[in-house]
């Protein structure tokens, strides 16, 4: 065999190992995708085993921790208030489904803009910090031991609060709007009226002449279903009246009894007072001020219980205050 032919047969066999040899690589690589797209980012963990779980958000510069006591979670940073219980078992839930997913490289400077860490959602679980950034399409970024991701599972809604707020919204929690039984509306200024429901569902009231029996059953199942509009966690600037035909009237003050199928029942104050430059007026509840919405504030201060239009109710006895 000439020399000239030996080197075109080295080249040739170069070649072929060399196709052979990417061909193993890119089966490798594949392979390695695959296992890392159904590697859990936390093996063995169930939501059982989750206790506490810390989310901060770096584009809000907000962290919040949710811990189980007793069997009910509450958010730490907040007196241990009560968590809402739906948003944590979705996110107790989704922890354990997280995936590896497709691998990028290190985490670096420039991938930190391009996968949008720079507005990142850090979970803490059980020791270990799993960073997501900003979703790529149908991926979700992820940063483990500092290296980037391209999870499957774009969970990152579960997580990022559009308000940072994990506290439980309903005022009566463990409590379904169907559960109230009676309320007791003592206004200032206003007779005292209370609404009850009897055995057959039929809802009557006491206080004033003629109410409509459908507005009374509407009335306990709007309490029932009443919701926190916003958290009062500092001293908030408030105004004690509100325009209304272009005088200022005093806002309403009173008490409200709720009474519950199960014997429990609660009481809230409405304090007579609203934000400044804010639509939502205070309420307290168990020692705690709350934020309520116009709406529903005045669906206790005001209540609409006669037929037709609203009118105005007949004050026999007012409640002194």
């Amino acid at each position: 065999m000439s020399k000239r032919n030996i080197i075109l047969f080295c080249v040739l066999a170069l070649l072929v190992g060399g196709f052979f040899l990417k061909g193993y690589l890119d089966d490798q690589t594949v392979r390695k995708n695959i296992e890392l797209e159904n590697k859990s980012l936390f093996p063995g963990l169930t939501k059982d085993q989750i206790t506490e779980l810390k989310i901060a958000d770096t584009e809000k510069n907000t962290t919040v921790t949710l811990a189980k006591v007793n069997d009910q979670w509450v958010v730490k940073d907040k007196d241990n208030f009560p968590a809402d219980k739906t948003l944590v078992d979705k996110a107790v839930e989704a922890l354990p489904k997280l995936r590896f997913g497709h691998k990028v490289g290190p985490f670096t400077e420039e991938s930190k803009q391009k996968y949008g860490f720079d507005k990142a959602i850090e979970l803490t679980v059980l020791g270990k910090t799993v960073v997501m950034g900003q979703p790529a399409g149908a991926r979700l970024p992820l940063k483990f031991d500092n290296e980037i991701y391209l999870s499957p599972n774009n969970d990152r809604y579960t997580f990022a609060r559009y308000d940072g707020e994990w506290r439980e919204r309903k005022l009566f929690p463990g409590q379904e709007p169907a559960d109230v039984v009676a309320v007791k509306l003592a206004v200032a200024g206003q007779p005292e009226i209370t609404v009850t429901l009897d055995d057959k569902g039929e809802a009557t009231v006491v206080g004033i002449t003629g109410a409509d029996a459908q507005k009374a059953k509407s009335l306990l199942t709007a309490v029932g279903g009443l919701r926190v509009s916003s958290f009062i966690d500092t001293p908030p600037v408030t105004v004690g009246e509100t325009e209304k035909d272009k005088k200022m009237e005093p806002l309403a003050k009173g008490m409200v009894t709720v009474s519950f199928k199960n014997g429990a029942t609660a009481t809230l104050e409405l304090a007579g007072l609203k934000l400044k430059d804010k639509p939502d007026y205070l309420i307290s509840k168990g020692g705690r001020v709350f934020g309520l919405s116009e709406y529903y504030y005045n669906k206790l201060a005001k209540p609409d219980l006669l037929p037709g239009k609203p009118a105005s109710m007949p004050v026999s006895k007012p409640v002194k205050k």
